[in-house]
């Protein structure tokens, strides 16, 4: 790069002019020939399994940081990831990306609280060498606004930004396996009427971020169909006919306006992933404020993997049906009644991988557990998330000893009755997160904080002056934190929230 900048003249526009034309000076500068090798051999040098997923990348925008749950999801609806015995398609997909990352042809954008991946994306040189690769091979092909028409030669395509003609082209192409759209405004246009019967070998739709207002009835003619994703888009029902997605493996529909399945959808026994929900960013712990119902049919479903979020109060048998889902590993369920305490326990003592669970209870109307949810049965050996949302209406919550081995975050919101929080030497001794508050009765700090000996972070909210300043250096609590790198303290105003470190 240096050595074919040396030969622009040194101002911003010659500079630019080279970086927006990097695709062309790959294949023409000698100064470049060399970087166009090397970074060949580094695709060329990838285990065959890995090849199909390094490739994909080609699919999505330039500068796209790609959320790592979506991208594995799609690898496995693609058929790219290959089974192994005693683990998931999930975590063998994992492991290629981790691979990836690993011989540097991969990009971390995002790494959450618990060291997890969140999202990823590839460096713009590489992303020129793999649209180069995934076009020499017909692999993918994405479609922008310079793009007039579409030869039907590749079978994965996105469209970006894209003119009517070539939508209009696609809508007649019966060979195309996977469509994924990305900042357009052609939704409604591209699939309207009976449109996806010329689409019948279809593996993966996403419709992310379209502006996609409703799904065609025919859509169980999609037979093939694994991914379906109406995440960020308008649609508010799903069509009966998705019972006949006899291959669906992933539903997603965060943060769409859907909030209801189709009693049909016990029929789709293949379904790893529902995902329902969407967030409240502007109240206390960014609350689940959309579920979906699913009725008491869930039960069927024993290869579901995520199930967030579900009303518990619609249906009286869901809470048994949960316990069929051995396999979860994450389960929101909201509104639970006072008389589920013990059925919902029996239900997850049985979902031994279980790695995060949420319980809430937002609604005035329905009554909270009365029995403590830190007394859920220790039989989850995997757990590493709980949060509870206004779910418990005791006095007092008490971490038991040896309780939840691998717990790393803990969140304990809105519970307005709780008066003691006791923690005892030995729970949680992984513990790395806990969010605490609003509390107001909650009048002292919990002293067994001194035993959570990895704790990272403690954010408490909207907790009393009194409460935050025993914390501070000099006061009568700073002792109990003091161990704790970062401790900080929100209070809600009409703006929003205002947050200050205690240390």
């Amino acid at each position: 790069m240096g050595g074919a900048l040396s030969t622009k003249e040194k101002n911003e526009l010659e500079w630019q002019k080279f970086n927006d034309s990097l695709g062309s000076q790959l294949e023409s500068n000698p100064h470049l020939e060399n970087i166009t090798k090397i970074l060949s051999l580094s695709y060329d040098d990838l285990p065959h399994y890995l090849k199909s997923c390094f490739l994909y990348f080609a699919i999505f925008p330039e500068d796209y940081s790609i959320n790592c749950g979506r991208f594995i999801r799609l690898w496995i609806a693609e058929g790219f990831v290959k089974g192994k015995k005693g683990i998931t398609l999930e975590q063998v997909a994992k492991e290629y990306l981790t691979e990836l990352i690993h011989r540097s042809l991969v990009q971390l954008s995002y790494v959450d609280y618990l060291g997890k991946i969140r999202s990823c994306r590839v460096h713009d040189l590489m992303r020129e060498i793999i649209l180069r690769k995934a076009e020499e091979l017909s692999f993918c092909r994405a479609l922008g606004e310079e793009d007039s028409s579409f030869d039907g030669k590749f079978r994965l395509i996105s469209i970006q930004k894209s003119k009517d003609n070539v939508v209009e082209t696609t809508n007649r192409n019966s060979q195309i396996r996977s469509i994924l759209l990305f900042d357009i405004d052609l939704g409604p246009m591209l699939f309207t009427g009976t449109s996806l019967t010329n689409f019948k070998l279809l593996k993966v739709l996403d419709f992310e971020d379209a502006p996609l207002y409703s799904v065609p009835e025919d859509l169980g003619n999609l037979f093939h169909l694994r991914y379906l994703s109406l995440r960020r888009t308008k649609v508010k029902m799903l069509p009966k006919s998705i019972g006949k997605l006899q291959n669906l493996q992933t539903l997603d529909l965060k943060h769409s306006l859907v909030d209801a399945l189709p009693v049909e959808i016990e029929k789709l026994q293949k379904l790893h992933h529902i995902l329902s929900y969407s967030y409240n960013y502007h109240s206390v712990g960014q609350l689940p404020s959309v579920r979906v119902l699913v009725g008491e049919v869930i039960g069927s479903m024993v290869e579901l993997q995520k199930l967030c979020y579900v009303e518990a109060n619609h249906g009286k048998g869901l809470i048994a049906e949960l316990g069929k889902l051995k396999q979860l590993r994450k389960l929101g369920i909201t509104n639970l009644m006072e008389e589920d305490g013990l059925s919902l326990c029996a239900s997850i003592s049985n979902m031994k991988y279980l790695e995060a669970l949420c319980i809430c209870a937002r609604d005035d109307d329905i009554l909270k557990l009365s029995y403590d949810p830190m007394e859920v049965p220790q039989a989850l050996p995997n757990l590493l998330e709980v949060y509870l949302f206004d779910a418990y209406d005791g006095e007092c919550l008490c971490f038991a000893e040896l309780g939840f081995q691998k717990l790393k975050r803990l969140q304990l919101t809105d519970m307005k009755g709780l008066k003691t929080l006791k923690i005892h030497d030995g729970a949680s001794p992984l513990l790395e997160h806990l969010e605490i508050g609003p509390s107001p009765q909650l009048e002292e700090v919990p002293s067994g904080i001194r035993f959570l000996e990895t704790l990272r972070r403690i954010d408490f909210w909207d907790m009393s002056t009194e409460f935050t300043n025993s914390m501070l250096l000099g006061g009568q609590n700073y002792q109990i934190v003091e161990h704790v790198p970062s401790v900080f303290s929100h209070f809600s105003h009409a703006g929003g929230f205002s947050s200050e470190a205690l240390r």
